[in-house]
């Protein structure tokens, strides 16, 4: 039973990463840490997903029905729903529960690619985080959480990232339940190691190294 109030947008410091950075983010994922003073607990699931503009609104972004009628690629949706069905690549639990964070404590949600579109790559209706936007979380309670891109992490614009942000995708997004650090590191699996300063693209570096 989780007895501590819901975190709000105030007490936690929030880390994108993506993991598969030659893939066009087919997963990847935030770090919520809990920097007050005092524990607090998340929900199963975030209430919401969306991409959000520099102002705080949300974006418009294209629809886009795909091949089985699902809507498209602008869609965040729930791991485990019809439209996101679970898949064993990504053995996530669909039966979790909520998570008390205590102060410096870090929680992990994994977003990936999962139901395909009826587009070509490179159409512009792949979506991306708009300049100066984030990803807004709704925890239920208050104001979003606003995950913002990491700073120096967009250094080229494309049809399929129109920002050049390092969050962007040509299908429809699932997010996970909210994990805990050890539950996300065994899905995600070990930091990247660079060898060399050109074995990792240059836009995705300061992301990647949130990963689990």
């Amino acid at each position: 039973m989780v007895s501590s109030p819901l975190c709000t947008s105030t007490q936690l410091e929030t880390q994108y990463w993506t993991s598969l950075p030659g893939f066009d983010n087919q997963m990847s994922g935030f770090n919520l840490i809990n920097r007050s003073g005092q524990a607090c607990s998340l929900p199963v699931y975030p209430s919401s997903l969306y991409l959000a503009n520099a102002n705080g609104t949300p974006a418009k972004v294209p629809l886009l029905p795909g091949p089985a009628g699902e809507k498209g690629s602008s869609d965040f949706l729930a791991y485990g729903t019809p439209k996101a069905p679970a898949t064993s690549s990504f053995a996530i639990p669909l039966s979790p529960a909520p998570i008390t964070l205590a102060p410096g404590g870090t929680a992990v949600d994994i977003l990936f690619g999962t139901v395909g579109v009826n587009q070509q790559p490179g159409d512009p209706a792949c979506i991306s985080t708009p300049v100066g936007g984030s990803i807004a979380v709704s925890l239920g309670n208050e104001s979003p959480v606003q995950v913002h891109m990491p700073a120096k992490a967009g250094t080229s614009k494309s049809l399929i990232d129109p920002t050049g942000a390092p969050f962007s995708s040509c299908t429809a997004v699932a997010f996970s339940p909210f994990l805990t650090w050890s539950e996300a590191s065994h899905l995600v699996g070990a930091p990247y190691t660079r060898t060399s300063q050109g074995d990792l693209p240059l836009k995705y570096t300061s992301a990647y190294i949130n990963a689990p």
